[in-house]
Protein backbone atom coordinates (compact mmCIF):
# COMPACT_ATOMS: atom_id res chain seq x y z
CA UNK A 1 0.00 0.00 0.00
CA UNK A 2 0.72 3.28 -0.69
CA UNK A 3 -0.87 6.79 0.72
CA UNK A 4 -2.26 9.47 -0.68
CA UNK A 5 -0.02 12.34 -1.01
CA UNK A 6 -2.13 14.95 0.02
CA UNK A 7 -4.37 12.98 2.48
CA UNK A 8 -2.52 10.47 3.42
CA UNK A 9 -5.25 7.62 3.00
CA UNK A 10 -3.79 4.32 2.20
CA UNK A 11 -4.15 3.20 -0.82
CA UNK A 12 -4.21 -0.61 -2.42
CA UNK A 13 -3.88 -1.60 -5.44
CA UNK A 14 -7.83 -2.15 -5.91
CA UNK A 15 -8.56 1.16 -5.03
CA UNK A 16 -9.50 4.05 -6.91
CA UNK A 17 -6.14 6.33 -7.41
CA UNK A 18 -4.49 8.49 -9.86
CA UNK A 19 -1.25 9.53 -11.00
CA UNK A 20 -1.25 13.70 -10.29
CA UNK A 21 0.26 16.54 -11.85
CA UNK A 22 1.29 18.51 -8.33
CA UNK A 23 0.74 21.73 -11.13
CA UNK A 24 -1.99 21.26 -13.33
CA UNK A 25 -0.98 20.53 -17.11
CA UNK A 26 -2.91 23.42 -18.05
CA UNK A 27 -0.64 25.68 -16.18
CA UNK A 28 2.17 24.49 -18.85
CA UNK A 29 2.63 27.19 -21.37
CA UNK A 30 4.32 24.58 -23.56
CA UNK A 31 2.84 21.45 -25.20
CA UNK A 32 6.12 19.52 -24.53
CA UNK A 33 5.34 16.04 -23.11
CA UNK A 34 8.45 15.94 -21.10
CA UNK A 35 7.29 18.51 -19.50
CA UNK A 36 4.07 16.91 -18.34
CA UNK A 37 6.04 13.68 -17.04
CA UNK A 38 8.82 15.44 -14.99
CA UNK A 39 8.57 12.75 -12.50
CA UNK A 40 9.11 15.92 -9.80
CA UNK A 41 5.45 16.74 -11.22
CA UNK A 42 4.33 13.27 -10.53
CA UNK A 43 2.56 12.18 -7.35
CA UNK A 44 0.04 9.35 -5.93
CA UNK A 45 -3.27 10.94 -5.17
CA UNK A 46 -7.06 9.25 -4.12
CA UNK A 47 -9.67 9.82 -6.55
CA UNK A 48 -11.35 12.28 -4.33
CA UNK A 49 -7.98 14.37 -3.47
CA UNK A 50 -7.24 14.56 -7.26
CA UNK A 51 -10.92 15.71 -7.97
CA UNK A 52 -11.45 18.11 -4.83
CA UNK A 53 -7.49 19.42 -6.79
CA UNK A 54 -8.45 19.74 -9.89
CA UNK A 55 -6.78 22.48 -11.66
CA UNK A 56 -5.85 24.15 -8.79
CA UNK A 57 -2.13 24.98 -8.49
CA UNK A 58 -0.29 22.72 -6.01
CA UNK A 59 1.22 25.72 -3.55
CA UNK A 60 -2.42 26.75 -2.69
CA UNK A 61 -4.13 23.31 -3.02
CA UNK A 62 -1.52 22.71 -0.08
CA UNK A 63 -2.24 25.37 1.94
CA UNK A 64 -6.18 24.94 1.80
CA UNK A 65 -5.56 21.37 3.04
CA UNK A 66 -4.36 23.25 6.19
CA UNK A 67 -7.35 25.13 6.92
Amino acid sequence: TVACHYCNKRLSVEDKWVLDHKNPLSSFKTDDRKAFSNPENLTISCHSCNVLKSNTPYEEFIESLKK
